[in-house]
């Protein structure tokens, strides 16, 4: 009895072990996981890193082109740079950014997101290049992009992204459309034509609203927390 029941035993961790042997990766699928992670963390930084150098070469590329095309009328003029002025220009340009750059950083907290701040404002001024890309599409990719991890999800950062583009267009609107009407009421006109795209803009973005064209546009489709996200938005907000 005693060698029958050791002779049982021994087959079957015989046949445990064989079994072991020909399904060897459904032993390794739980420690294979964090690596797999990892390597799709790693593909994600390198595809944003040669996105960035991608929109570098299409600016500088799109520079060339324009000057090429142009240079016979832009040689008949006599320049005179002051470069003092031009570094004055150029702060001013990024400062007039800035207050967008906070804006965006903001409506990812009100998204449920913890991002870093300094993090937030470089991805900004880093997507600007996206703009002379066709389409604007890199925008949204590049900022995404460099803020995404574990405090951040890429889907919620787009909607981030949507949710500041639709605030500066309809408060830049507003201000020129006071700004026609103080300054030049003949052309009432455009005062009122720039209050209908201040409207457009921010009426799409009243919390119910924006989940709807969130939805049309299919933005976060294959992403649930989206949905939870959109909730958090307030009309306090705007």
């Amino acid at each position: 009895m005693s060698s029958n029941h050791r002779r049982d035993s021994f087959s079957n961790v015989s046949l445990e072990e064989k079994q072991l042997d020909e399904n060897p990766t459904s032993n390794n699928s739980d420690s294979a996981r964090p690596e797999t992670k990892d390597a799709k963390k790693k593909f994600v930084k390198r595809a944003v890193n040669v996105a960035k150098l991608l929109v570098l070469a299409l600016v500088i590329l799109w520079l060339a082109k324009t000057l090429s095309e142009n240079w016979n009328e832009i040689s008949q003029y006599q320049w005179r740079p002051r470069y003092g002025w031009l570094v004055v220009s150029g702060l001013f340009y990024l400062l007039a950014y800035f207050p967008s750059a906070s804006f965006w950083f903001l409506s990812l907290r009100w998204l449920g997101q913890r991002p870093n701040y300094f993090r937030s404002v470089q991805a900004f001024y880093y997507s600007q290049l996206g703009k002379y890309v066709p389409g604007k599409a890199m925008v949204a990719i590049i900022r995404s992009g460099m803020v995404s991890g574990p405090n951040v999800r890429p889907s919620i950062a787009v909607v981030g992204v949507f949710y500041e583009t639709l605030t500066m267009m309809g408060t830049g609107a507003f201000i020129g459309a006071i700004i026609v009407f103080c300054f030049a009421r003949e052309h009432w006109f455009y005062s009122l034509l720039a209050l209908a795209v201040a409207l457009a803009s921010i009426v799409p973005l009243t919390p119910p609203i924006f989940a709807r064209v969130l939805k049309v546009l299919r933005v976060g489709k294959n992403d649930p927390q989206v949905e939870e996200s959109l909730g958090k938005l307030k009309f306090s907000y705007l």
